[in-house]
């Protein structure tokens, strides 16, 4: 057991050079320290005017603090807070063992270095009162960065025969600073005799003690052999305990390797875990996503031959600039396009800005002339993570969240900047469904995409307390406790030989026992069937999704029913408000006018509304071509008549012209008649329908409770 309160002892850092001061405030954001703590109570102490007496002695606070029993170091690697490190620096003891030994062992040390103020009654007093804080405390796994404390949560932690690798996550809102990983394919014998910077927090806890801060340490070396073991990477960049898990990055800040292990002699040898088996500890348990975007560092990688950045940020050059890279990329100077690669510019300013735009993206830079460097300076432009701008739109203008790689990006309509490389983008929203997208983001391609969606139907679980999950917590509490959309609008329940087919609409009792839900349609469900376990008689209602909108009426009429879901709507305006978000099937219905009835898509923006067309009814036009049909049947008997009625006629000289006549008359009357019968088909047909609307309305009107 080392001791916890160690001489007060300098420890000096080297950074050197404007460069290596470059390197130390980028890096030095990043680097986490992490300490296992336990909090000591003065509550838990029955003499604490002896603490008191010993917090005076040390200079040190003991009572109603945190105490770092254990430390090491990580390193973001992603913007959402993912850290790697050391499994040895995650992994504590039983803590119950932990509680009941490191109290008295840390107790002893203070005893040792101050035992002669004390009476041997006190020093047992004090082992005693130690030992309660620490059985009793309340113990935290925390990380420091930049000064701010956060809750770490483990992620992964790899078996004990194998890498020491764990990957963890700060919790938190932050947006956090990560390092980008050196390319796996380079850690190989070419690293021999390359310079290094190791990152971490040196004997942790006890510096932090000593100095009443915590300082992240930077010390410069060199690779001087490489092994295709754990411990690949040996160099000479000082590292102690509390640096293990910490970064071992080269000139261009990229991470080579993970601190790990040292060996104490004449000439200390340090050892580091190479990044490239942390890359596959990675993709093996299913982060890739973390890797995508971390080769996608934001940070450009700088650039080629001579140019050398200073302590600002800027590149530094003679007055004569020799742009090469990709030949025909347009060329700005100070937003002035002034010709094309490769090109020779002479600076008129101290300080210019060039902006570089090529095929594969684009490249800015601020350039600072010195007067002491002579000849010409060669600038060749890294394209390799270049920013191309992004408009993601929704066809009707909702409010959709956007993820690329399963990283959250925003909500439409979304514009911003993301590096040149291939995306998979997929689009979440309440009630509404939104196929995934692969897209290219380059120069050369349009990058304003638009989505539409599927309306999708709410999954919602009345009592969803009385569930509960075999399958994986999160898929349960996302399906059965939250709102999900179905695109086909059925689900599918099973248990054993029992299959339960569902519509949207439609309430549904789940009996005792194992079930397994399946959700066809849906692009991040189907294929993958939910189970859960219902301990009793549950009822899911699928009507619900958790959220409300509202529905407007457009030419609105008093008198009319509205009925939503078969429910009847009391007292409806022209603007229905709270209705449930979802498809929901709308019925209005007017005496003497057609009625509406149709699907639509609720959604939270209050942004549904219906048009009623206030259209003839059914039977309005049953009787109108009824009575047209009547009317002439009746017209064409009475014509018919005359037929028979010689002196009906109008007077005619001949015979023949009688004869001619009584023909037309017989035409004319029949015609009519048979126009009235056909006039009785649409009448029929119309009643016909009135009929169905009738009876659709009374089966509605009955639905109601």
């Amino acid at each position: 057991m080392q001791k916890y309160l160690l001489p007060l002892f300098f420890l000096f850092i080297n950074i050197g050079s404007g460069f290596a001061q470059n390197i130390y405030k980028d890096v030095k954001d990043s680097v986490i320290s992490l300490e296992h703590m336990f909090y000591l109570d003065a509550a838990d102490c029955e003499q604490p005017s002896l603490i008191r007496k010993l917090e005076e002695l040390t200079e040190q606070d003991f009572l109603n603090t945190p105490m770092a029993v254990k430390t090491g170091s990580g390193f973001i690697i992603d913007p959402r807070g993912y850290a790697l490190t050391n499994r040895h620096v995650v992994l504590f003891k039983d803590l119950n063992e932990v509680r009941d030994s490191i109290g008295l062992d840390i107790a002893e040390s203070i005893i040792g270095e101050y035992g002669y103020s004390f009476s041997e009654s006190e020093k047992n007093s004090i082992r005693h009162d130690f030992y309660n804080m620490f059985t009793k405390g309340k113990y935290q796994f925390t990380g420091i960065l930049s000064e701010q404390e956060y809750e770490i949560e483990v992620l992964e932690v790899s078996p004990e025969d194998s890498d020491d690798l764990a990957l963890i996550r700060l919790k938190g809102d932050s947006d956090f600073s990560g390092l980008p990983l050196a390319a796996s394919e380079v850690i190989d014998n070419s690293l021999i005799g390359q310079t290094v910077y190791s990152f971490g927090y040196p004997l942790g806890a006890t510096l932090t003690r000593i100095f009443q801060d915590r300082i992240v340490s930077m010390n410069k070396g060199n690779i001087s052999a490489f092994r295709e073991d754990e411990l690949s990477i040996q160099h000479n960049a000082a590292i102690s305990s509390g640096n293990s898990g910490g970064p071992l990055v080269n000139e261009d800040q990229k991470v080579l390797g993970i601190n790990t292990a040292l060996l104490e002699g004449g000439n200390s040898l340090f050892y580091s875990i190479g990044i490239d088996k942390a890359v596959t500890f990675l993709s093996e348990r299913g982060y890739s996503d973390i890797l995508k975007w971390n080769a996608r560092n934001l940070k450009p990688d700088g650039v080629r031959v001579n140019l050398k950045t200073n302590s600002l940020g800027e590149l530094e050059s003679s007055s004569d600039l020799l742009i090469l890279g990709e030949k025909g990329a347009d060329i700005y100077l100070d937003e002035h396009y002034i010709g094309r690669a490769p090109m020779y510019v002479d600076l008129p300013m101290p300080l210019s800005q060039i902006r570089i735009v090529g095929s594969k993206g684009i490249f800015s830079a601020k350039i600072r002339k010195l007067g002491s460097l002579s000849g010409t300076t060669e600038l060749v432009p890294d394209f390799e993570n270049p920013l191309i701008p992004l408009s993601i739109t929704e066809s009707e203008g909702q409010s959709v969240a956007v993820y690329a790689d399963g990283r959250y990006l925003g909500d439409t309509p979304l514009r911003l900047e993301l590096p040149c490389d291939d995306y998979a983008l997929s689009f979440k929203s309440e009630s509404v469904v939104y196929p995934g997208i692969n897209h290219s983001l380059s120069k050369d391609n349009p990058n304003e995409i638009v989505i539409q969606g599927e309306p999708g139907y709410p999954l919602h679980v009345v009592n969803h307390e009385i569930l509960t999950g075999t399958a994986a917590q999160d898929d349960l509490d996302l399906i059965l406790g939250k709102a999900t959309t179905c695109r086909s609008g059925v689900y599918l329940f099973r248990s054993g030989p029992v299959e339960v087919e569902a519509a949207y609409n439609d309430p549904i009792v789940l009996q005792e026992g194992n079930w397994t839900l399946e959700i066809p349609g849906d692009p991040e469900w189907e294929g993958r069937p939910i189970e859960f376990e219902v301990l009793g008689e549950t009822t899911l209602d699928l009507r619900k999704s958790g959220g409300t909108g509202a529905l407007a009426i457009r030419n609105f009429q008093k008198g009319m029913e509205v009925f939503i879901d078969g429910a009847r709507i009391e007292n409806p305006a022209e603007v229905l408000p709270e209705l449930p978000l979802g498809i929901r099937d709308v019925y209005i219905w007017q005496d003497g006018k057609l009625p509406c009835e149709t699907d639509i898509t609720i959604r939270n923006n209050d942004s549904a509304f219906i048009t009623f067309q206030p259209r003839m009814g059914h039977s309005a036009k049953s009787a109108l071509w009824g009575g047209g049909s009547l009317t002439l049947i009746g017209a064409g008997l009475t014509l018919g008549l005359l037929d028979t009625d010689p002196y009906a006629l109008s007077h005619s000289n001949t015979y023949s012209e009688y004869k001619d006549e009584k023909e037309r008359i017989a035409t004319m009357s029949g015609g009519m008649i048979i126009t009235g019968a056909l006039m009785l088909i649409p009448a029929v047909l119309e009643w016909a329908a009135h009929s169905k609307s009738r009876n659709r309305y009374n089966e509605v009107r009955g639905g109601v409770q």
